[in-house]
């Protein structure tokens, strides 16, 4: 079974209402990992957990930061302007409730492989059910 924590690496971030499930976590750890983005990573994750914090669903009004997936019910996207295309899927559970469940590197091949979008929303569904 999955677990959600507070949001503790790549540091203790003091936000309420948003988790990251350990297996995202896992996945975040192997993306930054002797990358040298680390810094500009952070930066950018601050300022993105602050704005879904105030917003929530409405978070996709900062497109260039967030978007709604299609084809996957209450399943959002968070980007990064980095050397590293990194996505970050999360849900939004009860209006007020983040969870991050899947990091990825996205790749030129958006459709298929395990840096497209189609098989990391297959994982963070799973992340989900098994949440439950």
């Amino acid at each position: 079974m999955g677990e959600i924590i507070k949001l503790v690496y790549p540091e203790n971030f003091n936000i309420n209402n948003i988790y990251i499930s350990k297996d995202c976590e896992s996945d975040l750890k192997d993306l930054l990992k002797g990358s040298g983005i680390d810094n500009k990573f952070i930066s950018q994750f601050r300022q993105r957990l602050k704005f879904l914090e105030s917003y929530g669903r409405n978070c996709i009004k900062k497109a260039d930061w967030f978007e709604k997936l299609k084809n996957a019910n209450d399943m959002y996207s968070m980007r990064f302007k980095l050397p590293k295309n990194i996505r970050i899927i999360f849900t939004i559970q009860c209006d007020k409730i983040s969870i991050l469940l899947c990091s990825f590197d996205e790749k030129s091949d958006k459709v298929k492989g395990k840096n497209s979008y189609t098989q990391n929303i297959e994982i963070a569904m799973s992340r989900l059910k098994d949440l439950r």
